[in-house]
């Protein structure tokens, strides 16, 4: 996809994320390696015997006779011999020499570099003295190659020297070996490879089918603003639980990020008198959209706004299990659908604010037809927001018809887990379709140490003053003062109606002008900000009101110190 960047993050993030991938791979290439060593063992591929011998270089020439054509020794032979021992040293590694041996004991098929290979000559504390190891897989056929090798020098060397010999000090002796030789570790080399096959096979999967592990990528990608980002905690989304219930998750990190997604959605709908109707959907089954959809009801319900939240994803109702221990199926779209109640029997009241129209699944799920909608558009009158589950666009066509009776869509996208060409064509399909797209909601996103995998969270210290309060506290008393000010603006113009046959006087007057002044002002600045700008000037009105609140009591405690410094003073008039 265009404008998708693979960072070496991401790459190392697909590798601990199929850990356990990597090991059965890095084990089977030990087993493999080890079962390829013991057949290799027992079919005698392997050397595990060493034939020892010393043998003494001479300067001796092919007729016994030393320098000189003499039969005696003198001090010159030594030294000579001692000159002598790299090049006897090369002769007896020669391929003459070795395959001359090897054809004598009738090896089958003599190879002399491997005979070279597995023969080391080692000179002796620089003496005239050679240290000769073979090794060999067999003692017998060692034993031999070694003296014919032995033999044969001393055929060759005086016929390509010219002089020389060597004379056996140790006879060949066989020493057996525990392990396979060169090839022992063969079982490291193979794990190894499979670790790197592991390895690769991740890298390539997140290459060959990306998933959302950049969060900036569904503003840069995809084009959509980041509403919420809801972290993946196992013990607030367990099965079973029911939201609604206290089990001292209230101050989860959770409930905080659905609190300001609240706040976010709800600014980007705006403070209208008509209900507002969207339904919540994804590109694939199991992102979270019923959860998402439940939680953001909950949290609109806390500000007091009415809330009805209907499960429409009749394939996999979840709704109801969320709310509820158990569902009556006369309370549910079900039984409505079929007329067996009506529809304000089927809504169960949670809350004061907050209603629920659940479904059970049925092999015969409920079609999207106009019936449905029909009771739909009957309850919504009632409501501030109706939320509406839904199955995947990406895999249920019908979803678009919901285009009728919503105004929005919301879309969820559950981090690292649909291809990123499946996200773009459900998101393709809801723009052709003209609905208008209020924003995504990332679930179940990972985070490592302060801040999300593949985003940024800035941590602001602040040392020797009183700790803020948290953004979702200050954003929710910031609207809560809002509304009281917009409740004072209608108290104030009704007043004004009823007094309009009256006289004003003259301090009415001044403040219904100053009261219209500035509910004016703030009324024209809230429509004029995005909603990014509008959480931001949420957070900074509390950032503001905490900072008065601290100028006010550093002035208090400098009037104090000055009475105390100058009583006299401060009691003057």
């Amino acid at each position: 996809m265009n404008g998708v960047q693979i960072r070496v993050g991401d790459l190392l993030y697909a590798i601990g994320k199929r850990w356990k991938m990597i090991l059965a791979f890095a084990l089977v290439g030990c087993g493999f390696g080890a079962a390829l060593s013991g057949i290799s063992y027992v079919q005698g591929n392997y050397t595990n015997y060493r034939i020892n011998c010393s043998i003494a270089v001479t300067s001796q020439s092919e007729t016994g006779n030393f320098t000189g054509n003499s039969s005696y020794f003198n001090p010159n032979d030594f030294y000579l011999a001692q000159d002598m021992v790299d090049a006897v040293g090369y002769v007896m590694k020669s391929e003459r020499v070795l395959r001359e041996a090897a054809e004598s004991v009738r090896i089958v098929d003599p190879d002399p570099v491997a005979i070279a290979r597995n023969l080391d000559i080692e000179r002796y504390n620089e003496t005239q003295i050679i240290e000769i190891s073979l090794k060999w897989h067999d003692a017998d056929t060692g034993i031999r190659l070694m003296n014919a090798i032995l033999d044969t020098s001393r055929e060759v060397l005086p016929k390509t020297l010219m002089v020389g010999s060597v004379s056996t000090i140790d006879e060949p002796q066989a020493e057996y070996i525990m392990g396979m030789g060169g090839l022992s570790h063969i079982w490291l080399i193979t794990g190894v490879m499979g670790f790197i096959m592991g390895a690769g096979m991740a890298m390539l999967e997140l290459i060959m089918r990306p998933t959302l592990l950049n969060l900036k990528d569904v503003e840069n990608v995809f084009g959509l603003e980041t509403m919420g980002i809801i972290p993946n905690d196992q013990e607030y989304f367990r099965d079973g639980r029911v939201i609604l219930e206290k089990d001292g998750m209230t101050d989860s990190a959770v409930r905080q990020n659905f609190t300001s997604a609240a706040y976010i959605l709800q600014n980007r709908l705006g403070l209208k008198d008509e209900t507002c109707s969207f339904y919540v959907t994804s590109a694939e089954e199991g992102e979270g959209k019923s959860t998402v959809a439940a939680n953001l009801a909950v949290q609109l319900s806390d500000m007091e706004k009415k809330v009805l939240l209907v499960d429409l994803n009749t394939r996999n109702p979840r709704l109801g299990s969320m709310f509820l221990h158990s569902v009556d199926y006369s309370r549910t779209l079900n039984a409505l659908y079929k007329g067996e109640t009506d529809p304000l029997e089927a809504v169960i009241s949670l809350t004061g604010y907050l209603d629920l129209l659940p479904s059970v699944l049925e092999r015969n799920a409920i079609p999207m037809d106009g019936q449905v909608f029909d009771f739909i558009r009957g309850l919504e009158k009632d409501y501030d927001y109706v939320i509406i589950d839904t199955p995947s666009v990406g895999q249920v066509s019908d979803v678009l018809s919901l285009n009728q009776i919503a105004q929005a869509v919301l879309f969820v996208i559950r981090y690292d887990d649909v291809a990123l060409p499946m996200i773009q064509n459900a998101i393709d399909k809801l723009d052709k379709s003209g609905i208008r797209i209020l924003g995504c909601v990332v679930n179940a996103a990972q985070k490592t140490g302060g801040k999300y995998f593949g985003g940024e969270r800035n941590v602001v210290e602040n040392r020797g003053r009183k700790p803020k309060k948290p953004e979702a506290e200050t954003m929710k008393e910031t609207m809560d003062d809002l509304n009281d000010l917009e409740d004072m603006m209608k108290s104030a113009k009704e007043t004004q109606a009823l007094k309009s046959t009256h006289p004003h006087t003259e301090e009415d007057t001044a403040f219904n002008g100053l009261l219209e002044e500035l509910t004016d002002d703030l009324l024209e600045t809230s429509n004029r900000l995005s909603n990014q700008e509008a959480i931001e000037a949420l957070v900074q009105m509390g950032m503001n009101e905490s900072g008065r609140e601290e100028s006010q009591e550093e002035l208090e405690n400098e009037d104090t110190e000055q009475s105390e410094t100058d009583p006299e003073q401060s009691e003057q008039p």
